[in-house]
């Protein structure tokens, strides 16, 4: 749908057992951000993604998983293989950031979120593996601005 001069287009993601999640993108003329919403790893991200300015994605540290199922606690492994289904690798991440050609990556909704263990240093890394753009890593008030590119979107 159209909001004034904004573009607004959404795509059913992947977050079992959720059925109704999604992935919403905005193009409008200071440029385009296409948000993953929570999801697993998808091809079709890379082409609802296609060319954006900014991609948004959550992300997962396949190493932190450990720690966190430790933390909780929760004695089965009900949480490791919700998220091993539901969440997308931060490397991931990158790969659908780097196919789909986006100007800059965030990444957000990270798990693990809170492990002092696992730094910036750690997502930046596994980014780096297939995307070599500009990246942040959300953090609780980060904001994060479009410029105009140079087509003059």
């Amino acid at each position: 749908f159209t909001l004034g001069p904004v573009t607004v287009r959404a795509m059913r993601n992947r977050h079992p057992p959720v059925e109704d999640s999604w992935a919403l993108r905005f193009d409008g003329p200071g440029g385009s951000v296409t948000f993953s919403g929570d999801t697993a790893p998808m091809v079709e991200m890379v082409d609802f993604a296609r060319g954006t300015d900014l991609l948004v994605h959550e992300a997962m540290l396949g190493a932190g998983i450990d720690a966190l199922c430790a933390r909780v606690g929760n004695g089965d492994d009900r949480l490791r293989r919700h998220l091993e289904r539901s969440h997308t690798p931060a490397a991931e991440a990158g790969r659908i950031a780097a196919d789909a050609g986006a100007g800059r990556l965030a990444l957000h909704h990270l798990v693990p979120s809170d492990d002092p263990a696992f730094t910036e240093a750690d997502w930046r890394r596994e980014v780096a593996r297939h995307y070599h753009g500009p990246v942040e890593i959300g953090s609780d008030g980060l904001w994060l601005g479009l410029e105009q590119n140079a087509s003059g979107r």
